[in-house]
């Protein structure tokens, strides 16, 4: 994934591109990637296997009876002197390549720091998943990533928080038959109930990524977002005039 994103970045055939990472541990692994991939290409045990003279001749034994070179004496007990050795040959013979990952695992942790790159964090207002969302904002500062901010999906909307909603219910009650009245109330105040909880669970996320953090909410729709129609109605959320950019 890292490689094929330097390739598209590098290819220029895109006016945007969007990686949509696996949950959030997955998506660590891929930030940590480029930084894994120097290090393991620069790590001085790697060095000592690209050495032809470390594994030939008997004489090289006596390289594992020092005692401060105890790792690669386990690797001869487990694996043996011919593995060590035939490892060492195939290491040496690509060794041209790890110069190149090395390269391109660097570009990449330039690229994703670069002023052209914002990362945003997909959460829902669930307590668990914005403790979720705040361990990996927490990560990407950590890394000093361009964070851009939230998008906050399925939040419950709170019927009564407007003086035209408490009009239209009050003007409308009349309407309602007894039998029908005292679930629907019922079903009303769970509801707000919900709509209060998921503001009080996103506070937490304005406490501790601070108040110019961008925050988009998409509310809790009718129906899933599987076609074309739906997904433009989550859109309109994410993108209308009223929306911060």
């Amino acid at each position: 994934a890292m490689e094929k994103l330097y390739e598209l970045s590098r290819e220029k055939d895109y006016d945007l591109i969007v990686l949509d990472t696996p949950p959030t541990r997955h998506a660590l692994d891929f930030l940590e990637a480029p930084e894994k991939m120097v290090n393991i290409t620069t790590n001085s045990i790697l060095k000592w296997f690209l050495k032809p003279s470390l594994f030939v001749a008997g004489g090289s034994f006596s390289f594992f009876r020092r005692g401060r070179e105890k790792i690669l004496s386990v690797f001869d007990r487990l694996a043996g002197f011919s593995f060590l050795s035939e490892l060492s040959e195939m290491l040496i013979s690509i060794a041209g390549l790890l110069g190149g990952f090395q390269n391109r695992a660097a570009s990449v942790m330039e690229l994703l720091r670069d002023k052209s790159v914002g990362f945003l964090l997909v959460t829902s207002p669930e307590s668990t998943s914005i403790q979720d969302a705040l361990y990996f904002l927490k990560e990407i500062r950590r890394f000093k990533l361009p964070f851009v901010g939230f998008v906050i999906n399925r939040v419950h909307h709170s019927f009564l928080e407007s003086q035209k909603g408490r009009e239209s219910l009050k003007s409308r009650t009349g309407e309602i038959p007894d039998r029908l009245a005292a679930p629907l109330f019922q079903n009303l105040e769970e509801m707000e109930f919900l709509a209060e909880r998921d503001e009080e669970n996103l506070s937490l996320l304005e406490e501790v990524s601070g108040r110019n953090i961008l925050r988009l909410k998409v509310p809790l729709l009718k129906e899933d977002v599987h076609d074309l129609k739906t997904l433009a109605k989550m859109g309109d959320y994410l993108f209308s005039e009223e929306s911060p950019r």
